[in-house]
């Protein structure tokens, strides 16, 4: 983090937000410029300001004297001003930047940042003022990079905040253009776009970048441009001005979206739109413009000019009242009530007190001297007051009151001065909480606001998943998908059941349409080791090492202590790998725990009811219902499914298994579905026969000859059948007794290939829907 920054550089209302920011947060600041009267900061930074030559000689004794660990180089007038012509005529960023990179690489600086624009992104962009920025921009880095020093480029479009119509600025120089004249005239098409950011915004994105040390090129927009049109009658509105605007035929176009790495890097996001604080910020600056130049027109009187200069104006009361203590002298001498009183001691005595000991010192010669000149006026000699001890009473008298009520002055002074100097600061501590509490309370209620109403809010997640308590067992898989896929802004769900705690498989029951053919039935933790430890454990997992056969993120949901499914997700965008993303997930899958062990169970107990023994075909009743729900979540949610009757094509027999040996089927008990499905098929394939095997030589052994589906168990035919399915197809038998399957996600345009796959080994499919 840096501690010592350096500004270099005119004045510039970005680089003021930045230095007012960083003396906030501790750091010490000071400004090097050849301008001789703006200030970049206001009165409560308490900052260097170095109003010199911008050379080598004094960057250097500027930089090894304060220690200076950073360099912020300062381009508004390149980046703001409209009248690209007035800024090439000036050409001071090149010959300015060459003496501040010597030194800083002599001096071995830490950091550099540069102000940039974000105009610069157009290469079409042919304008004289930004053509010098982008050479400036060029120079930093190539310099940078060949003396390794870490530069950070913040690339910005327009600034606005306090203090804007103090110097080069897009918004103050509209409202200083407006006053001039009834026509305002702008020199772009009323559809040109403008991002303009305010300071702070702009100053909390290079705190939290400089305090990161983070190096490269950011834009720092907030994402929500303005329109010229918007602008200027803002602006009008804000002046009330009546007059007409002129728009010219320039265009003038930014970058929509703020920089997604600044708010993945360092979580910075602007909090002051100008479509909703510009007009308030406007107004309040103009009010305070105006207090300026109210301010600045009374410093012209001659009573102000002489205040500026305490000294001579407390000489001139102090004459003032010495005149009057000579004219009462003389009329005191004929008063007899007033011939005891030494008006010259009362004047002496009401100066000091009232000016100090300065003032005082001078009071009392001053009454010397009218004492001295009344004696020689009564005819008392010289010689006479030089060794006349009496004389020398008053003179005694007067210094002692001079110098004793001149100190007790500049003590009551000092003393009052130290007291007002602890109030103001304890007032600027106060006014800088009170900004603070306003600045953090502003936050709160965006955040409030952006809780209540943004779609990864808690209510809107309660409110999606309380629906989920109302869903048919299978459906509520499916619907958690959804939810998922909508808070989580991810395309790439998977949800598993694990059937038995100390299996390492676990059975795909739900996932995205995008994952449906990528995904297998079952999935092997053994091949993940790293998943099924962190289930084990029951803690979320993170795919920190970017494995390719992993989730990027899974979440076990357990029932009690047993782990019964998983929630993965999968093809996370660069900007979702982030903490907030993480806890969002975890949050998420807890709400929805309840109904997924709702599901496993339902699964678990009803599996032998629902399902014909030894497979995952279900049974009549089992699989009309499934429909039925399959059914009205097209209708609501909108899955897309097909339906499918599995036959055997032609009079090809069912060939024989490629990996065991055959074995003896088993009858099925008549009048069960098995037998069911057997006769359904039979009736299918009547012309079906078994063809006889050709003749084998002796040497060799032959072959397991091809069976018809009447001497195949009912088990071996799920098995054949099974790997042809994806992990969330559906096996069961309809109402007829024929064998059906459902593929999920699966639209006309893909039935051709899953029948080719099918007709391979010896099925076809007649699609029922």
């Amino acid at each position: 983090m840096v501690s010592r920054i350096l500004f270099v550089g005119d004045y510039d209302l970005a680089g003021g937000g930045i230095a007012t920011r960083m003396y906030r947060e501790g750091c010490k600041v000071s400004w090097l410029t050849s301008n001789r009267d703006k200030i970049l900061w206001g009165d409560r930074v308490h900052g260097k300001v170095h109003r010199l030559a911008i050379t080598y000689n004094n960057c250097s004794q500027i930089i090894k004297g304060e220690a200076v660990d950073c360099i912020v180089v300062l381009t508004g007038i390149y980046r703001e001003l409209d009248d690209q012509d007035a800024v090439w005529g000036r050409g001071t960023l090149l010959p300015m930047l060459v003496p501040v990179l010597r030194a800083a690489a002599a001096e071995q600086v830490r950091h550099i940042c540069f102000l940039s624009s974000v105009r610069l992104g157009d290469e079409g962009l042919l304008e004289p003022g930004f053509e010098e920025l982008r050479a400036g921009e060029r120079i930093v880095t190539s310099f940078c990079q060949e003396k390794k020093i870490p530069l950070l480029v913040l690339r910005l479009d327009c600034v606005y905040g306090q203090r804007m119509l103090d110097g080069p600025n897009l918004v103050g120089d509209i409202l200083r253009a407006m006053q001039k004249g009834k026509d305002a005239a702008c020199p772009f098409t009323p559809d040109s776009e403008f991002d303009i950011l305010f300071k702070w915004d702009m100053a909390d994105a290079a705190y939290r970048l400089l305090n990161m040390d983070a190096s490269g090129s950011f834009q720092v927009l907030t994402g929500s441009p303005v329109t010229a049109r918007q602008l200027w009658e803002m602006a009008a509105a804000a002046l009330g001005h009546e007059g007409t605007i002129r728009y010219g035929q320039k265009e003038r176009h930014c970058p929509r979206g703020w920089d997604q790495e600044i708010r993945q890097l360092c979580g910075w996001m602007p909090f002051y739109p100008f479509a909703e604080h510009g007009a308030a910020i406007m107004e309040r600056e103009l009010a305070r413009w105006r207090q300026d130049g109210a301010a600045a027109q009374k410093k012209t009187d001659w009573k102000t000019r002489l205040k500026k200069k305490p000294f001579l104006y407390e000489t001139a009361q102090n004459l003032l009242l010495f005149g009057i203590t000579v004219l009462l002298t003389r009329f005191t001498v004929s008063w007899s009530d007033l011939r005891f009183v030494d008006v010259r001691l009362l004047y002496v005595v009401i100066i000091a007190i009232t000016f100090g000991m300065r003032q005082g010192l001078l009071a009392t010669g001053l009454a010397i001297v009218s004492y001295t000149g009344s004696l020689l006026r009564s005819g008392v000699d010289v010689s006479y007051m030089l060794y006349s001890i009496e004389s020398w009473v008053p003179l005694i008298v007067y210094g002692v009151a001079g110098a004793f009520g001149g100190y007790w002055s500049d003590r009551k002074h000092d003393e009052y001065q130290n007291l007002e100097n602890e109030f103001q600061e304890n007032k600027s501590r106060y006014q800088l909480l009170k900004d603070l509490y306003r600045e953090v309370l502003d936050v709160k209620n965006r955040l409030q606001k952006q809780i209540v109403i943004s779609k990864d809010s808690f209510n809107r997640i309660y409110t999606i998943t309380e629906g989920l308590d109302r869903q048919n067992p299978y459906i509520v898989l499916l619907r958690t998908v959804g939810v998922i896929e909508e808070v989580m802004e991810c395309g790439a769900v998977a949800i598993y059941l694990q059937p038995r705690p100390d299996s390492p498989y676990c059975r795909l029951m739900a996932c995205s349409s995008s994952l449906a053919s990528r995904l297998r039935p079952s999935m092997d933790l053994r091949t993940m080791p790293k998943l099924q430890q962190a289930i084990q454990k029951g803690e979320m997992f993170v795919n920190l090492e970017l494995e390719q056969s992993c989730p990027v993120f899974a979440m076990p949901v357990s029932d009690g202590q047993t782990s019964v499914a998983l929630v993965e997700l999968y093809d996370l965008s660069a900007d979702q790998y982030t903490v907030y993303y993480r806890s969002l997930f975890q949050t998420l899958v807890q709400i929805v725990q309840n109904n997924l062990i709702h599901a496993y169970r339902y699964q678990k107990e009803n599996w032998s009811r629902l399902h014909l023994p030894g497979t995952s075909i279900m049974k009549a009743e089992a699989f009309t219902e499934q429909l039925t729900a399959l059914r009205q979540a097209s209708e609501e949610y909108g899955y897309s499914y097909s339906v499918a009757r599995i036959e055997l094509s032609g009079d090809a027999p069912l060939p024989p298994p490629k990996e065991e040996a055959v074995r003896p089927s088993p009858q099925p008990d008549a009048g069960s579905d098995v037998d069911s499905l057997y006769q359904q098929l039979l009736r299918q394939i009547d012309t079906a026969r078994e063809r006889p095997a050709r003749p084998v030589p002796r040497a060799r052994q032959p072959k397991p000859a091809a069976r018809t589906l009447a001497q195949t168990p009912v088990q071996e035919l799920y098995r054949r059948i099974q790997p042809l399915l994806r992990g969330t197809d559906l096996l069961g038998m309809g109402e007829d007794g024929g064998l059906r399957a459902v593929f999920l996600y699966l639209d006309a345009g893909h039935r051709p290939l899953l029948e080719s796959r099918f007709a391979g080994e010896g099925f076809r499919l007649v699609w029922e829907g």
